[in-house]
């Protein structure tokens, strides 16, 4: 969590006299600056309704201190619910997956009419008031979407979850015919088209459509489908590319799922790209990936240190929910990313369709995933997409994969398998993917190129990429 994100909202000293706790108040600034609350955990947000430090050293240090708040705060997330679970009102430490999933939901919830006045939803999504009506805080939550470094995947991943809930009508007309346009340009999407098309809102697989965490959405509403504002459509169809339902077929005969805002029964569109000279790429087996190991139910962030006021009721114990770190035998895939980027990967995608950065990667990393003989439920392959049937595509992208691979080869003797074969944990939201790996993951070869360095967002990902060391279970 950024230091200029902490905030302490209700603050509660105990001194034998005034000057004492006056002089303990800087102290206190210093070590909430410098303490780790989850800096190294990725997207996962974690919301603790009171931390008590308890008693506190006259002249401590600021770094005792700060080692005092992250042991209090490791304590205080041990026993976290979902947002979506009975017990969450009266929880010490609600889980989200991010700030966007908790965005989602209470979007949700707004719109179903249900209540939201439990004490953690103004911590984990600030700009929500509970005075406000429904329409204004729709309009302002979307508003701080549309202003994030990732809008682009953000903002139609958050108006898709809605729509594929069936509140595409109650969130066109909360948003508004002139907000909605405006929304699309702050996002960067580029501009509305003029001439409305006749896509119409249908059931798919949302962006939130991973393998068991589909808790918190709901069967589209039955009736008469009406059409989606031309806004709206236009945001849709940049949504990032859908996940792999649980049940898919492997990854090379996976159909590409087309676009919400597509007419029902036309196939995705296929970016039109310039095919360089053919490349022959030969395929080589790797060895069988290291046995995956058992999924853990950690849930490590810290964001606020909010208000007072728990029930004297006793803590629940963790729950069991889907699984948030999946394990991967092929974590150095990713680092793949930096390559592409100095061989000026964007700037050719640049020369494409708008909307083809992010579909092109997808396809580029499914290529490389087949070379790497990568299992099926392998949770890589929910970043990649199936090639259609487009030659000259084909040729293209093995063009590029060929070309990273020489560079690989040339700059630091490694060949695509030595570099991808990292036994990891990664975390996928919509927007994010965090890889965690273990300090001896380091690599001295990978340190000189800059390779495991964050790329930070990426807008032909369509996602912001981030690597983690330190203890992975």
């Amino acid at each position: 969590m950024p230091a200029d994100q902490r905030t302490v909202r209700h603050l509660h000293v105990k001194a034998p006299r005034a000057e004492h706790a006056r002089r303990l108040l800087p102290v206190l600034e210093d070590a909430l600056r410098c303490a780790s609350l989850g800096d190294a955990e990725g997207t996962r947000l974690l919301v603790v309704r009171r931390l008590a430090l308890g008693p506190v050293a006259a002249g401590i240090s600021a770094q005792a201190l700060s080692r005092l708040i992250e042991q209090r705060s490791a304590e205080a997330v041990q026993h976290w619910v979902d947002a979506t679970h009975a017990t969450a009102d009266t929880a010490a430490c609600v889980a989200f997956s991010g700030a966007l999933d908790a965005r989602v939901q209470l979007a949700l919830r707004l719109l179903r009419g249900q209540p939201c006045t439990a004490w953690y939803w103004p911590l984990a999504v600030p700009e929500y008031s509970a005075q406000a009506d429904v329409a204004t805080n729709l309009r302002v939550i979307a508003w701080t979407v549309a202003r994030w470094p990732e809008a682009r995947s953000a903002l139609p991943a958050w108006l898709a979850a809605a729509v594929h809930a069936g509140q595409a009508a109650a969130l066109a007309q909360a948003i508004g015919p002139a907000l909605g346009p405006a929304l699309v340009q702050q996002a960067g999407l580029g501009s509305v088209p003029a001439q409305p098309t006749d896509a119409v809102a249908r059931p798919a697989h949302g962006p939130f459509a991973r393998r068991g965490d589909l808790a918190h959405q709901a069967a589209p509403a039955a009736g008469p489908r009406a059409p989606l504002p031309p806004w709206l459509q236009h945001a849709l169809r940049l949504a990032p590319p859908t996940w792999l339902p649980p049940t898919s077929a492997a990854p090379e005969t996976a159909p590409l799922a087309p676009d919400l805002g597509a007419p029902p029964d036309s196939p995705a569109p296929v970016p039109a790209v310039a095919a360089p000279k053919p490349t022959r790429v030969r395929r080589r087996q790797s060895a069988p990936p290291r046995a995956q190991e058992q999924q853990t139910r950690a849930a490590p962030i810290t964001p606020d240190l909010p208000e007072p006021g728990l029930p004297a009721k006793p803590a629940p114990q963790p729950l069991a929910q889907p699984p948030w770190r999946e394990p991967t035998a092929w974590g150095g895939l990713l680092f793949l990313l930096p390559v592409l980027q100095r061989l000026q990967w964007p700037q050719w995608l640049d020369t494409q369709p708008a909307d083809a950065g992010p579909r092109c990667t997808a396809m580029l990393l499914h290529l490389a995933l087949r070379r790497l003989a990568a299992p099926p439920d392998d949770p890589l392959w929910q970043l990649a997409l199936p090639l259609p049937p487009d030659e000259d595509l084909h040729v293209a992208l093995a063009g590029w994969l060929a070309d990273a691979r020489r560079w690989l080869h040339r700059a630091g003797r490694l060949g695509l398998v030595t570099l991808a074969r990292r036994p990891a944990r990664v975390a996928l939201t919509p927007t994010h993917v965090d890889l965690f790996f273990r300090l001896d993951q380091g690599n001295l070869r990978l340190r000189r190129l800059g390779l495991d360095l964050d790329p930070g967002w990426l807008p032909w990902l369509g996602r912001v990429v981030a690597f983690h060391y330190g203890d992975v279970p």
